[in-house]
């Protein structure tokens, strides 16, 4: 019939069915998942890495550079499967990292489904609907106007289900709640921002984390579960100003912080750091993440995340399943790996030769006792890890 299809292999049975693009939505749903949206799309996605898009993506889309494109690329079923029945779908690639990935699931005419990078995704309704963000978890969201794929201003709304069109494609009904007083909007930081809104804390961090007591010796606060997590959940974000490796590696509010972690989204050598003034939740919550304690055993991991509100960041997920009342713990802190060590040392070289003689006297000086620092706090460096403990600093 020539019906678009995908085979899946059904374990012990040894059976091959074929499924068309428009079914793999209800297909889900039968399956019952907790994550309906981000199943379908880890699905559809599946179906087409077939020989024909690796063609396409050859030839149709910008040499990957270091410097991430901002360039999409859209596709039909009948580009990717050519010749064969057509369901109406069409799909937008763009750079993620150093691939190209499906962002953007849609039909003419219809509601389209915009995905971020590293979880995340918007609901785009027919005309004069608002948009939807939703949350990684599938229970939060946001509910107001996006523009170019940036939250212009939204508030958090309450999700009543999520089920498939017949067309093939997951649709949202939310809950009539009271209008919630707080509005977000795109608001990431910068050298010198941190947030418009530092008191204002994100809707979904809410439902999983706390800020008490820690239960590690010597330490002050701690973040600790108010739910039960599975294994790589996002239970939590770490947002902070941007620095670059040669701020944090010579200005000494960076340098001596032990609330920073890398953000090289693009190679780029890049930081955040929550400074002295915002390290109190009286001063920021906004995001909770600088708020974890450093364990040579950590609990979770730090992943990338294109957050609705600040942009890209990191995100905090679980490397097991972890019970309520769990402390996270982490391995991040103030000391650089060998790498960014001699990245640091080539700049050194290129701006040290840029110097006239006088200001390359004084530069040598601020060489010598920055590297003395630097390789002091890589002396414990672990090849197997990016950050050495420093809780005793």
């Amino acid at each position: 019939m020539g019906v678009t299809s995908v085979i899946f292999t059904l374990g012990l049975a040894g059976l091959i069915a074929t499924m068309p693009v428009s079914e793999v939505c209800n297909d889900m749903m039968k399956q019952n998942p907790s994550k309906l949206v981000m199943s379908w799309y880890s699905e559809v996605t599946k179906l087409l890495d077939n020989e024909q898009m690796k063609y396409l993506k050859l030839m149709r889309t910008p040499k990957i550079t270091s410097v991430r494109s901002n360039e999409t690329i859209t596709l039909t079923e009948e580009d990717i499967f050519p010749g064969n029945y057509s369901s109406g779908f069409q799909f937008e690639l763009s750079q993620w990292y150093k691939t190209w990935n499906i962002s953007k699931i849609g039909r003419s005419g219809g509601p389209v489904w915009g995905f971020y990078e590293g979880g995340g995704m918007v609901y785009h309704g027919v005309d004069g609907e608002d948009s939807v963000y939703l949350y990684p978890d599938e229970e939060t969201c946001l509910v107001g106007r996006w523009d170019n794929g940036e939250m212009v201003e939204a508030r958090e709304g309450a999700i009543d289900k999520i089920w498939c069109s017949k067309n093939g494609i997951p649709l949202i009904s939310l809950q009539e709640v009271a209008t919630n007083e707080n509005t977000f909007h795109f608001d990431p930081s910068t050298k010198t921002h941190l947030s418009d809104d530092p008191h204002v804390p994100d809707p979904m961090e809410t439902k999983f984390v706390e800020i008490r007591k820690s239960e590690l010796p010597g330490a002050g606060e701690g973040l600790f579960l108010i739910k039960d997590v599975e294994a790589n959940e996002i239970i939590a974000f770490f947002n902070g100003v941007r620095v670059t490796i040669e701020d944090a590696n010579k200005l000494p509010v960076h340098r001596e912080s032990s609330h920073k972690i890398w953000n090289d989204w693009n190679d780029q050598d890049e930081m955040l750091d929550i400074t002295p003034e915002y390290r109190s939740v009286e001063s920021y919550q906004a995001t909770l993440g600088h708020k974890i304690n450093f364990s040579k055993q950590p609990t979770v991991e730090y992943d990338f995340i294109f957050h609705p509100r600040f942009g890209e960041i990191r995100s905090v997920r679980a490397l097991t399943s972890l019970k309520a009342g769990t402390e996270l713990t982490s391995m991040y802190g103030k000391v650089v790996d060998n790498f960014t060590f001699i990245k640091q040392v080539f700049n050194d070289y290129y701006t040290y030769n840029d110097l006239d003689e006088e200001e390359k006297v004084d530069f040598l000086g601020e060489m010598k006792n920055n590297y003395e620092i630097m390789l002091r706090s890589m002396i414990n460096f672990d090849i197997n890890t990016l950050y050495t403990d420093q809780t005793n600093d």
